[in-house]
């Protein structure tokens, strides 16, 4: 499913710990280390700072990439991930004698992390909505106080 695809899903059920594990999965994927700095305690601090409840019903993609960006800026260890650690700017494109640019030179875009965020989740989400309707609509649903 792409991009597209899953944006034309509407009020999907998303968990608050899919979120977290969604950000910790991309920031790691995006991270020029093997682990960002301070990952550990920009959970926590996400966690603490998301406005979402266990479960939360989100009405579309953009309201989920909204949700995460204005949340994720609030996080002093986040925002650190978006600037080069040697604190240059332009390119930054240098070699190490062994001929690999150095990690302090490169950064997490938190655009780009926001918008890896949420397309992960809302396609998880969008795809579990389509396995549960083709399943009711097989199976029917589960009576009352049977689920």
């Amino acid at each position: 499913m792409n991009y597209a695809e899953a944006a034309q899903y509407e009020n999907l059920l998303i968990s608050k710990n899919t979120l977290l594990g969604e950000f910790a999965n991309w920031a790691v994927q995006q991270s020029p280390y093997a682990c960002p700095e301070g990952l550990e305690t920009a959970i926590k601090n996400l966690s603490d700072a998301l406005p979402m409840h266990d479960y939360d019903t989100v009405t579309n993609i953009n309201v989920l990439r909204d949700i995460i960006k204005s949340t994720i800026i609030t996080i002093p260890e986040v925002v650190a991930w978006n600037n080069r650690k040697n604190g240059r700017d332009g390119m930054g494109l240098s070699a190490s004698r062994y001929g690999q640019p150095s990690p302090d030179d490169d950064f997490i875009d938190l655009d780009a992390l926001t918008r890896n965020i949420a397309f992960a989740i809302w396609k998880d989400a969008a795809e579990f909505k389509i396995f549960n309707d083709k399943f009711d609509a097989t199976y029917g649903k589960p009576a009352e106080g049977q689920q």
